[in-house]
Parts: structure tokens; sequence; C-alpha cells
């Protein structure tokens, strides 16, 4: 009997545990299955193959015995809180396939094509610069490059890729605007790679340069040290292929370099040839008609048709 010093039960099994059911009575609970866990029910014991952590509070630090040095906490497909060598947060670097990132964010994966998919699953209309399958942003405003760099290189150890791709920005006013450039290299060492290709943020292009300030309607080829074939965004009829000239915000004829300078245009049907004396780069160029086959099929050397 309780009062006599007894627990009032009259048969016990290995692991059952007695506890004070109410007023002056004990009862029992029977050993638990294996991987349970004992918790309360608010007024008995009971054994549980799920913890409800909605009111749980841990303080100090949480161990885990197995699982991987760094290694992030997941549930497996058992859905078992686990950790592994595939995913990794050193506190400062995060690595997906591999235990020792060297930047914020390091994917590594050792089979043929380590494929990085972003999939949109809308169908709906979108205009341009809504479809953003992947943003590189610069939220503090005056970072001058945002580069995405291609080809070889150990991350930690090697400084530059073979080939990059890039924004350069060009004004900090406002929302910004820049260009985008492409650069490769020749040589096999570690060494930055040269400005190849560069469209500028008025559309026009330049190959082996950085294209001139031209005129707001010119839309341009530009290569070389000075080369440029010119079309016009209001002139239909317009082509001009020029060398060491370009065409100001103002309409002026300038030198890009200090050196002779010619056009060979077309418009509205003729054919014009110009020729200007050595000049003085940025300067204004007077251009002398050299020739000109009309649309009539004229044509007029030294003077204007």
């Amino acid at each position: 009997m309780i009062d006599q010093g007894g627990t009032g039960l009259s048969s016990y099994t290995a692991g059952d545990l007695p506890y004070f059911a109410s007023g002056t009575a004990f009862s029992k609970l029977t050993v638990g299955n294996a991987n349970t866990v004992l918790t309360s029910t608010g007024s008995a014991p009971q054994w549980s193959t799920n913890l409800n952590f909605a009111a749980l509070v841990l303080s100090g630090n949480l161990t885990l015995n197995g699982g991987t040095a760094n290694g992030v906490l997941y549930l497996n497909g058992s859905k078992v809180a686990t950790s592994g060598s595939a995913l990794v947060f050193d506190g400062t670097n995060l690595g997906i396939g591999t235990t020792s990132p060297a930047s914020a964010l390091q994917v590594q994966r050792a089979s043929a094509n380590p494929t990085v998919n972003i999939t949109r699953t809308t169908t709906s209309a979108q205009t341009l610069g809504e479809s953003l399958y992947l943003r590189l942003n610069d939220t503090v405003g005056n970072s001058p490059r945002t580069e995405i760099g291609m080809g070889y290189g150990i991350p930690g150890t090697t400084t530059y890729t073979p080939a990059i791709i890039g924004y350069v920005q060009t004004s900090s006013s406002g929302q910004t605007y820049g260009d985008l450039y492409f650069a490769t290299r020749t040589a096999t060492t570690d060494t930055a790679p040269t400005e190849r290709m560069r469209l500028d943020s008025s559309g026009n292009l330049g190959l082996g340069v950085t294209p001139s300030a031209w005129f707001s309607a010119s839309r341009v080829y530009q290569f070389g040290s000075g080369g440029a074939l010119e079309g016009r965004t209001n002139e239909s009829q317009y082509l001009a292929l020029t060398a060491n000239q370009y065409i100001d915000s103002a309409g002026a004829f300038k030198y890009i370099g200090s050196t002779f300078a010619s056009r060979y245009q077309q418009y509205n049907g003729a054919h014009s040839w110009s020729t200007a004396a050595s000049g003085t780069a940025g300067n204004t160029i007077t251009f002398t008609q050299a020739m000109t086959l009309d649309a009539g099929g004229r044509l007029y050397l030294g003077v204007v048709s």
C-alpha cells in the first residue's frame, strides 16, 4: 500500500516507469519502442515518435554527435535530420559540393555537366527587363564593374579567368547606366583578360575599341583604331563608312586620332567620297568631297553634283 511505503502496483516489467498519477495513486508507463522519446501530454508521460518544437526554446549550443563539420543541417529523403559534405557553411562562405568554399558561394560537382538551372514556370508575356533569370545588383550605386568570369580557374588560388562578360557603369546619376563588354586573353598565365568588344549605353558597338561619343541618331559599328560603319535611326537611306572620324553630339565631324580622315557615304541613292587633311584628335574636320556618283548614275570628280 502507498501509505505503508508501497506503490500500489502489483506487477512490473523491465523498463517500466512509475509515476504519480493523482491523489495517492501511482501508475506506470511501460517501456517504449525503439526510436521513441519520452514526452508529456501535460498531465502524464508518454512515448512519442515525434517532437513538437513549436514552444520549445533552446539555450546554449546544440551539439550533434554525427554529421560533418560545418555541414548544414537538413532533412534527408527519410526526413531524418542530417548533415554532410554536399552542403557546407563555414560561417562566411557557403559551399555546394565542396567542404572548403573559397568564396561567398562556391558550387562544385565532379560530373561532366555541373549545370545550374533557373526555370520560370509562368507563360505570361514579359516586357524587356521583366524576364530576369539572373540579376547581379550593386545597391551602393558607385561600383564601376560587375563581371561574369568563364574558363579555367581554381577558387582561392587563381586571380583571373580567361574570359569575361562584364558591365561598367558610366554614369552614377539616378538609377545609373553603363556599357556591356567582352574580354579575353591569349596568355596562358594567370593574367587579366583584355577588353575586345563593347556595346555602349547608346547602342553603339566597338570591336577592339570603346565607341566614341557619337551623334544621338547614329548607330555605329566602330572597329580598330579609327574605322566605323554608321547608320541612322531617323534616316533609312543613309549609310557611311569612315576612317578616323566620328560625329559628335552637335552633329560636327571630329577626328578620332591625330592623322588623316576620310568617309564614304550613301544618301538618297547617291554615293560620295570625301577626304580631309591630317588633324588633331578631337578637333573639327573639314571634308573635301572628292568624288560623287549621283542617283542618276552620273560621276563627278572634284566637284559636288
